[in-house]
């Protein structure tokens, strides 16, 4: 999981780096009620599987050259 605490607990940083490029956001638990903050927490979290997939989708399509049959292969 690549959700982060920062700053005491105030904010939760998601990053993923999806070919190449860091992809980050920040949610802020400052001023919210418990309620509230796992509400966002499960936010943060959902935003970090749905980059985890395109991370995951990005590494396939790099492996799909290793994964091909090469010519010497098919004889």
């Amino acid at each position: 999981m690549a959700v982060y605490e920062v700053n005491n607990g105030q904010l939760l940083r998601v990053a993923r780096s999806i070919d190449g490029k860091l992809q980050q956001e920040y949610f802020s638990l400052i001023g919210l009620n418990k309620t509230k903050q796992k509400e966002v927490r499960r936010e943060a979290k959902a935003l970090d599987q749905k980059w985890a997939e395109r991370q995951q989708e990005a590494k396939a399509k790099r492996c799909l050259l290793y994964t091909s049959p090469s010519p010497r292969d098919l004889n």
